[in-house]
């Protein structure tokens, strides 16, 4: 018996448990995982979305803003909520509500992720946005909102160095893990280098959706962080005289060797520091353009007739007589002369025309012509003021002769270390490093021969250079011998006006060059601009600055010998017994350096020295 009721005792000590078991699981599913079920389905209906922060402003090195974010009434498309035919639908209605193309609306669909949200329309009218509002049954999945877009003020002079904004490619997305598909960033120019510094940081926003997958309550947010703002070196009036300039000395150029295809480039650099303070090429663009997207018909024309292309810093061109201050440091610094000389002073009969046998080596250009048969007597300081070119020729001619004991790259290497046949280092992308063609790079497809050392020797031949590396070499020679990396940005500063990062000026390298050579070099240019052979004397003889310029002028001879169009080039220095300025002017096709590009280095420093 006694065993019986413990059996009975152990039975219902058992179905108690279980009962009890029951009961806690039944409030569990009743209460408790209601509440973490109920935790569950409210986060499966909340949407995390992205908002765009308000870029940072790009400021002249006076204050004056070149580009800044403007709030604006815009209408988003949420592709998440929608179906291919709703979205068809919704295109075709868009097209009627903002008077534009489908094919058109339709390209921006295409161009967005798919299941995101992309803004479809800017700057939209008041009553464009009611009636979204008023309709939404005919504009599924659209919202009204104010977003940051960018603006851009008198823009267009300086366009090459703002850059403009676009949305990122699927290799873009690869390499810069902090973009999103439908974001705006910087495509060229500052808005490319300084990205990430401009663009700040984006705020988030916490919805519940309803029951259709829409946006509906806004449960919390965080919002964006602006951008800093970039201060340039850049003067934005100083741009707009480049500007017309450049404009003029197109419309100007005449003769049989000028046939100008509208490309220029302008620049105007601090020899100090290396400071950009205009750069112009032309022809130019409108970044306002691009904002809200750019249609390919547009595009492609800006494309083809070369306006987003910055001639400035990517633009490859012979050099031509810029670049005979090479040669003229390397003979000065080696004692190397031609046959006959023995300082910078000796006279020489210099003739028009060299002629050689086999001394250059077989396949060598053996005829050399000058451009004019009257340069006479000469010496090293009238070479550069009248531009002979015989005179650089039987300077090349001799390194060639003894090249078994003088470097037969002498004068290439004395290049590269101006910064020739390599990137500046300027704070802009797209910056071409030109070609030197020293032995090394001709003998990969052929043989080095003399005339290619002649033709290196007056800046012609294979030698390519940007006009901002032609005016980062004359800045070292004038400056004493610093070559600096140039720059266009001088520092970000936060909404506050606290420096947040400083570009400082950077000494590349320090050429090896005596102070005795290039004091020597600095007055010798001076001849240029007032000397009684000087090239570009007639263009300063009437100037109030004449007495304190100098500058070099070049004509390059443009592959096919037939084609009779030249490149004009002059490089203008000012204060010339203090070197501050260094302007460079380029115009493509525009045929005499003197007569085309030197009158608009002219007017340029006119302006600074407070002349103009």
């Amino acid at each position: 018996m006694i065993i019986k009721r413990w059996r009975l005792v152990a039975v219902g000590v058992l179905f108690l448990a279980l009962l009890s078991s029951l009961t806690i699981r039944l409030w569990y599913v009743q209460v408790a995982a209601a509440e973490v079920n109920e935790e569950r389905a409210l986060a499966n209906r909340l949407r995390e979305v992205q908002t765009e922060a308000p870029r940072g402003r790009i400021l002249d090195a006076n204050g004056v803003v070149l580009a800044e974010s403007r709030a604006s009434r815009t209408l988003l498309v949420d592709r998440r909520v929608l179906t291919l035919s709703e979205e068809e639908a919704l295109v075709q209605n868009l097209s009627v509500l903002l008077d534009e193309p489908q094919e058109m609306l339709r390209a921006r669909f295409q161009a967005a992720a798919s299941g995101s949200r992309f803004v479809v329309a800017i700057d939209v009218a008041g009553d464009v946005a009611s009636e979204v509002l008023e309709y939404s049954e005919e504009f599924p999945g659209v919202e009204v909102r104010l977003s940051p877009v960018r603006s851009y003020i008198e823009a267009e002079s300086v366009s090459h160095v703002l850059g403009y904004l676009g949305k990122p490619s699927f290799e873009d997305l690869e390499s810069l893990s902090y973009l999103q598909p439908n974001d705006d960033f910087g495509r060229a120019g500052i808005e490319q280098r300084y990205d990430l510094l401009l663009r700040g940081q984006p705020g988030r926003e916490i919805y519940q959706e309803d029951s259709a997958g829409r946006l509906a309550q806004l449960i919390a947010e965080e919002p964006p962080v602006g951008g800093w703002d970039a201060v340039l070196t850049i003067d934005a009036e100083l741009q707009h005289v480049v500007e017309d300039a450049l404009l003029r000395a197109i419309r100007n150029a005449s003769g049989p060797e000028a046939d100008p295809s509208g490309k220029a480039a302008g620049i105007v650099m601090d020899a100090t520091d290396g400071s950009v303070l205009a750069m112009v090429s032309l022809p130019t663009f409108d970044p306002t353009d691009f904002v809200g997207g750019i249609d390919v018909e547009t595009f492609r024309s800006l494309s083809d007739e070369g306006a987003l292309f910055n001639h400035a810093i990517s633009g490859l061109y012979p050099p031509a007589s810029t670049f005979k201050v090479v040669p003229y440091v390397v003979a000065a610094e080696n004692l190397i002369w031609p046959e006959g000389v023995y300082s910078p002073d000796t006279i020489i009969d210099l003739p028009p025309r060299l002629t050689f046998g086999s001394e250059l080596g077989a396949g060598s250009q053996q005829v050399f012509n000058d451009w004019t048969d009257d340069h006479g007597e000469t010496n090293l300081h009238s070479a550069i003021e009248k531009s002979a070119d015989a005179y650089f020729w039987l300077l090349a001619l001799e390194i060639w002769r003894n090249r078994s004991v003088v470097d037969p790259n002498i004068v290439q290497n004395m290049a590269e270390d101006l910064g020739f046949g390599a990137d500046t280092g300027i704070d802009l992308p797209a910056e071409a490093g030109g070609i030197v063609p020293d032995e090394q790079w001709i003998t990969r497809n052929r043989q080095y021969v003399g005339g290619d050392l002649m033709n290196i020797s007056i800046g012609q031949g294979d030698l390519v250079a940007t006009p901002l590396q032609v005016t980062n070499s004359f800045a070292a020679l004038v400056n004493g011998g610093k070559v600096f990396r140039p720059r266009v940005v001088d520092r970000f500063v936060d909404q506050n006006g606290a420096v947040k990062f400083e570009n400082n000026p950077d000494v590349v390298r320090e050429l090896e060059v005596s102070q005795s050579t290039l004091s020597m070099l600095t007055r010798d240019l001076k001849l240029v601009t007032s000397g009684e052979r000087g090239t570009a004397r007639t263009v300063f003889q009437d100037s109030p600055i004449r007495d304190i310029v100098g500058g070099k002028s070049g004509t390059a001879e443009i592959p096919p010998v037939s084609d009779p169009a030249t490149t004009a080039w002059f490089v203008g220095i000012a204060p010339i017994d203090d070197p501050k300025y260094v302007v460079t002017v380029m115009v493509d096709r525009g045929g005499s350096g003197s007569g085309t590009a030197a009158p608009a280095v002219r007017t340029i420093l006119e302006t600074l020295m407070g002349a103009g």
